[in-house]
């Protein structure tokens, strides 16, 4: 047995690989430098047609575990990660096989994924961000993947700035780019997210609102008063001072600019 051989009894059969990934926290997303931290694991089976056996010659042994390093594995990465090519598991998790073959590898991640996010209606906007998985250097000719789906329900820690409002996940072929002719299958998991803004409502807007409304009202103090001044002076480096708030939340680029920093420009 090698584990650098994949687990078929004929290589030119293609390797079936069935993907699920439960998310437990989503653990920051971060609108200024753009980035989505998410932690959580993966179950991944698929048959190694090399490690099956009949329970009857072996006690009645029906499943065994393994360290991943023993055995035959798909390299799965995140493609959009900003750390760079990591590949998910470690040297200590054990996979379980039954005696028909089927393989259970279930390897936990922490991944800092990028997402472009449009904040346009910021801070009542909605992001769609994604996590891209692949089975790294190997083509549709060796490897498939099917996907499970996402799963939310039993494990998902809350997180206090985004709700999670919709999830899926559907397959993605690309072009290996050193070799046109060959085909990558990967699956894209995308969650739906809408930013909590009570925060901003009350620390911002409401603020913001009020200094407006006193702006309009300094028009009402007499010239001649030395108040008038001092009234419009204030007012306005207090509007300074939550223009710093927002402006500490947003990204710096020129593809979408928030509604909230227009009304400030104007």
């Amino acid at each position: 047995y090698s584990n650098m051989v994949r687990p078929k009894l004929n290589q030119s059969e293609v390797t079936e690989i069935h993907l699920k990934m439960f998310l437990g926290m989503l653990i920051q997303l971060d609108t200024k430098e753009q980035v989505m931290k998410t932690s959580g694991w993966f179950y991944i089976t698929w048959v190694d047609e090399k490690l099956r056996w009949n329970p009857k010659d072996y006690g009645g042994i029906e499943e065994i575990n393994v360290l991943q390093k023993d055995i035959w594995l798909p390299d799965f990465i995140a493609t959009n990660s900003v750390r760079g090519h990591e590949f998910f598991g470690e040297d200590k998790v054990r996979i379980y096989i039954n005696s028909t073959g089927c393989a259970v590898w279930e390897p936990g991640f922490t991944s800092t994924t990028a997402c472009n996010m449009d904040v346009t209606m910021f801070p009542f906007d909605k992001q769609i961000c994604t996590i891209r998985i692949l089975p790294w250097m190997t083509s549709t000719k060796e490897i498939r993947v099917k996907t499970l789906g996402l799963d939310l329900t039993r494990f998902l820690s809350p997180n206090y700035q985004f709700d999670i409002i919709n999830s899926k996940s559907h397959l993605d072929e690309i072009l290996f780019s050193g070799n046109p002719s060959t085909t990558l299958q990967g699956i894209i998991f995308e969650l739906h997210l809408k930013r909590k803004a009570l925060f901003y409502q009350l620390n911002v807007i409401a603020p913001i609102a009020v200094l407006s409304l006193l702006c309009s009202v300094s028009f009402l103090v007499p010239p001649e008063s030395g108040e008038k001044l001092t009234v419009s002076v204030t007012i306005l480096l207090s509007i300074t001072v939550f223009l710093g708030v927002v402006d500490e939340n947003l990204p710096k680029t020129s593809r979408s600019i928030s509604y909230f920093g227009k009304f400030f420009f104007l």
